[in-house]
């Protein structure tokens, strides 16, 4: 697997696990509880169900905080941006109506496309594009919403609908499409503005998409012969069947841009487990790391920049989720995200010393530079040029804005950032801008 943005050492490696805890609802926390997405804050969403409903949340790192709605109903968060901007659907009339709900900072809005009784937001992009399907009782079909709130709606492939579940931050949307009956889907893409789908060879010809990277990698799922789900890798229009554990169903869900794919698998004995592929290898979650306690790793639902996944599980008989950071042996951070040049755009980090001063360097050249008032510490970026400077938080992330040129569009970057408190250089990062 070719990557765009690559790190010094791999991705699958140890974990530390954190649970998300329970809702403070006595009737929700004997429910499921079910994480969606996360963000490169470490932020998280989803949604907890009880006997009775279901009420979508956001999860900042250490408390779960309901997302409340405009209106009656429950309802679910699918994803979030960096700036923890949270979309999902809130469900007026189980199966007949609902609405796209955004959530920011506590205040809730909702929309309805084209009047029609369904709306779900399922995606959204750092500039505040949102995806997802909008219709009546029986077929949907894919729309975008731009941030001034005007609705573009999109082409199916075939009559019976599409729906969009991705969104890059460069304007390639991917999702689902029914071709020849209402129950038969198939992977496919919208690079917008055009609102036409390309369809993207489909293994068994059913399945669908679930995510891309910024780089156009497209991951999501079809079938095998035997009628199973198995994951699957796009790149380039190319369709690549990645191993699964057993013989059973297996789902990509998300991909990174350093090619990091998460998702499940069921295994030679029937147990669902959550699992990542790194370089076409299949490697159980679980066995990576000492789970949550008493919690089976079931599903993992997506990953960001940093490595840090997030999926859910058993604990006894309720669904309980989790988040599973990496050990690192030194700093990561993402280099700039989303990797556009000509904008300013932003730089994470994690595992640096809490109040530390960090500095962020970077240039188009390889090579070594000297860090000054360090020794004999150097980074590995030639002719270094200072890009920021900031100051960890008390759990040691970093958050910075970098403001690549234009003309550094299809260019490599060489980046790495320095505790200049500590003199403690994190891993490098070789970055294509687009």
């Amino acid at each position: 697997m070719l990557s765009s943005l690559l790190l010094s050492s791999p991705l699958v490696q140890s974990y530390e696990v954190t649970g998300l805890g329970v809702p403070h609802d006595n009737h929700l926390t004997r429910g499921r509880l079910q994480v969606q997405a996360i963000n490169e804050r470490g932020h998280a969403c989803g949604s907890f169900t009880g006997p009775l409903e279901t009420r979508p949340f956001f999860w900042d790192g250490s408390g779960l905080v309901e997302i409340l709605l405009v209106s009656a109903g429950t309802g679910q968060a699918f994803d979030l941006d960096d700036s923890d901007l949270v979309v999902g659907v809130t469900t007026i009339t189980p199966f007949t109506q609902s609405r796209g709900f955004l959530w920011a900072a506590g205040v809730t809005s909702e929309f309805q496309v084209a009047g029609q009784q369904r709306t779900i937001a399922g995606a959204v992009t750092q500039e505040g594009w949102v995806g997802g399907r909008f219709g009546g009782i029986g077929a949907t079909d894919a729309f975008l919403r731009a941030p001034d709130g005007t609705i573009h709606v999109l082409d199916a492939l075939d009559s019976f609908g599409a729906g969009v579940t991705a969104i890059n931050d460069f304007g390639l949307a991917v999702g689902n499409s029914g071709v020849g009956s209402a129950v038969t889907t198939r992977a496919c893409q919208w690079a917008w503005p055009n609102p036409v789908p390309a369809e993207l060879p489909t293994p068994g010809g059913f399945g669908g998409a679930s995510d891309v990277d910024a780089y156009g990698r497209v991951v999501g799922w079809g079938t095998d012969a035997q009628g199973y789900a198995v994951p699957v890798l796009w790149e380039q229009g190319t369709a690549t069947v990645l191993p699964k554990l057993g013989s059973g169903n297996a789902i990509a869900e998300a991909i990174s841009d350093s090619g990091l794919v998460v998702g499940w698998s069921v295994d030679q004995n029937g147990v669902q487990r959550a699992c990542l592929w790194e370089n076409g290898v299949v490697t159980p979650l679980d066995t990576l790391t000492t789970p949550y306690p008493g919690t089976t790793m079931q599903v993992a639902t997506d990953v960001n920049e940093l490595g840090e996944v997030v999926g859910w599980g058993l604990l006894g008989e309720r669904t309980r989720s989790w988040r599973a950071t990496p050990i690192l042996q030194r700093p990561r951070i993402t280099g700039v995200v989303p990797p556009r040049a000509g904008t300013t755009d932003a730089c994470f980090g994690l595992g640096f010393q809490p109040g530390a001063a960090v500095a962020v360097v970077g240039s188009t050249q390889a090579g070594t530079t000297l860090v000054p008032g360090c020794g004999a510490l150097t980074v590995d970026v030639g002719a270094a040029v200072l890009l920021a400077t900031t100051v960890a938080d008390a759990d040691g992330r970093i958050e910075t804005p970098l403001h690549p040129p234009a003309f550094l569009a299809g260019r490599t970057a060489y980046l790495q950032a320095v505790d200049t408190s500590n003199c403690i250089a994190s891993e490098p990062v070789v970055q294509d801008l687009l």
